[in-house]
């Protein structure tokens, strides 16, 4: 007997896991009755069907009788992220293809180095900030736009003029054109930068942000912004300029004392940079009727959103989407956000009225009413773009995918290797079984 109840254990896991299943994976279910149902689920046209392996137990639960559905899909060998590699290339003691150079003056002005993922940079007799600066610099030969960003600890020096931080620089010259953006030692963050070989540095100062300190330098053509950010997530815009710099030009890490006595230390943690830096949280999509759709990245221009990434979406369509949420709303807006004027709250906190027009390669075109058109940076000074109020709509399913997407159905079946929903604002929509996390139903 005990050989028999294996055997159909066996057998119901086979079936469970064939290839023709619609999909396959341990679940729980709790159905209206209140009664919990745990095992391997397979869905069919109607419903699922649940299969125990311990009790030896094959069970057919309807759809409209299960309350809530939970998934736990086995993980997908080949999805799996491959293991880090052991060291980046080294050259010159830098990780390729940093390099390590001077800046003015020839002669060593210290040294660089790299371990563990922490820029150092040891520096004397060196001084930025002047008509002809001097000074270390480790840095990336690069072209067109670009962002760079960095962690900084509080400068140790007793040097007012010592400096440490991030910049853009046509050249190694002492008399280059440039931007630079960081913080001095006499305890204050400077934005400077220089239009014309041989002209005057012009300065603008910040009182510091206390402790560890990231700190952000974004060009955009001419454009140059300085952004710092307490915990690298959320930026703040600093200060903001216009230098005609070479398309061809140099990116990096730089640090100076005039001090001759003893060297200066610069330490430069999760040291970056890229054409385009995507933000830390991911975009939300919250509709009119209350779903939400949680993706990497979108844009539109048109009709309809087009999001990034490999996960199936539906065909959203603008005039359907409440507002895009790219950072945590504070509570103190979520108020001001809900009566739903059309905007863009902003990461100072202020709200600029205005209809959102298009949203490509990160920048958000808006027909403010005060400022006329203007284009803003939703990575980094964008919280939400608001369209329009949302209008819960009265549903019976909350239907969750992996990705943390909530989408809210009148209806589901079974289509294919789908989840079909009715979803208000969206009409009918196909979510894939591979990406589904829970199916509740709401009270009656």
């Amino acid at each position: 007997m005990r050989v028999l109840c294996l055997l159909v254990c066996l057998l119901v896991a086979r079936w469970a896991l064939r290839p023709a299943a619609a999909f396959a994976a341990e679940a729980r279910l709790r159905t209206l009755g209140g009664e919990q149902v745990d095992g391997v689920i397979r869905w069919e046209s109607n419903g699922v069907v649940v299969i125990d392996p311990k009790l030896s137990r094959i069970r057919h639960v309807p759809f409209s009788t299960i309350l809530r559905f939970e998934s736990e899909p086995s993980e997908d060998p080949s999805t799996t992220t491959p293991p880090a590699t052991s060291e980046p290339e080294m050259m010159n003691e830098l990780p390729f293809p940093w390099e390590s150079g001077v800046i003015g003056a020839p002669g060593e002005l210290g040294r660089a180095s790299w371990r563990d993922g922490v820029f150092r940079i040891e520096t004397q007799d060196a001084q930025l900030g002047g008509v002809k600066e001097s000074g270390r610099l480790i840095f990336e030969p690069i072209r067109g736009d670009r962002e760079i960003l960095v962690r900084m600890n509080p400068l140790r020096s007793t040097q007012d003029e010592a400096r440490s931080g991030i910049c853009f620089r046509s050249s190694v010259d002492a008399a280059s054109p440039g931007v630079f953006w960081g913080s001095t030692g006499s305890r204050e963050d400077v934005f400077e930068w220089r239009s014309a070989s041989g002209a005057l540095m012009v300065k603008s100062a910040f009182d510091p942000i206390p402790g560890h300190r990231w700190f952000k330098l974004k060009r955009q053509g001419d454009t140059f912004s300085a952004f710092r950010s307490r915990d690298g997530l959320r930026w703040l815009l600093a200060c903001r300029t216009n230098v005609p710099l070479s398309r061809d030009a140099l990116v990096g890490l730089v640090a100076a004392t005039p001090s001759t006595s003893r060297p200066m230390v610069s330490t430069f943690e999760h040291a970056r940079h890229a054409q385009r830096m995507r933000g830390a949280y991911g975009v939300r999509v919250e509709l009119v009727s209350g779903s939400t759709l949680e993706c990497a990245e979108l844009e539109y221009d048109g009709e309809a959103l087009r999001f990034f990434g490999l996960e199936a979406r539906p065909r959203v369509p603008l005039d359907q989407v409440s507002r895009i949420v790219f950072q945590p709303i504070p509570s103190r807006s979520e108020r001001r956000l809900q009566i739903g004027q059309p905007g863009a709250m902003l990461t100072t906190g202020d709200f600029v009225e205005g209809t959102p027009r298009t949203l490509l390669e990160g920048l958000l075109t808006l027909d403010s009413v005060l400022f006329g058109r203007t284009r803003v940076d939703v990575v980094n000074e964008v919280v939400a773009i608001v369209f329009r109020p949302m209008r819960v709509a009265d549903t019976r399913y909350r239907v969750g995918l992996r990705d943390g997407s909530m989408f809210l159905s009148r209806t589901v079946a079974l289509e294919g290797h789908s989840l079909k929903l009715s979803e208000s604002a969206l009409g009918d929509c196909l979510v894939p079984l591979a990406e589904l996390v829970s199916v509740e139903r709401s009270a009656e």
